[in-house]
């Protein structure tokens, strides 16, 4: 069976960026990348239809995508590739509410109602997380460089994930590349 791969991108940013484009060369036309429209409770949403609808095996989710990956993964069983997860994303993005430009340019409004929908949801994943997560299916790849996420925070929450801890990247962690083998054989197993 191949692997089917859901890419959730990280706050501001879009489906069809560095990463996604990096897992459409390992992977093949078996990668899904959708825009999010950055309305926490529709994009979870819309985010499980299409985990049911194409049959998703393995989840990546880059910033604020790898809290939805972890929402998800409650849900579905699935693998989940985490990178520099935001698991505190409605402190981090408090920061942003009024007009946020994506990486692409386009606009979007972001709201304390979204602030408060990630609120919400991280009550809920702290909540259950121990009981509906099987950590042993989680690999996280986390930034010492991070200059927007502590990344000791995914550590603490995730201690029995696979974790690969990178020493000179920053918060987007561009190259992923380097980790191709391990990101590979961790979805293929």
């Amino acid at each position: 069976m191949s692997e089917k791969i859901l890419f959730i991108h990280g706050f501001a940013s879009v489906g069809h960026g560095v990463k996604s484009l990096q897992l459409k060369q390992w992977f093949g036309n078996d990668v899904f990348a959708p825009d999010l429209n950055h309305r926490p409770l529709t994009d979870l949403n819309d985010l499980s239809a299409l985990i049911k609808k194409e049959q998703i095996t393995t989840i990546v989710g880059s910033s604020l995508g790898g809290f939805y990956g972890l929402l998800l993964a409650m849900q579905f069983p699935v693998k989940l590739v985490l990178i520099n997860p935001a698991l505190q994303s409605p402190h981090t993005l408090q920061k942003y509410i009024g007009t946020v430009a994506r990486y692409n340019g386009e606009q979007f409004t972001w709201s304390q109602q979204q602030v408060d929908e990630l609120s919400s949801l991280l009550k809920q994943f702290a909540i259950s997380k121990d009981q509906q997560l099987d950590q042993s299916k989680i690999l996280i790849l986390l930034s010492k460089q991070d200059e927007v996420l502590d990344y000791q925070i995914a550590i603490d929450t995730l201690p029995n994930a696979n974790i690969i801890v990178d020493e000179f990247e920053d918060h987007r962690f561009a190259d992923i590349g380097k980790y191709r083998q391990q990101i590979e054989t961790f979805i293929k197993r």
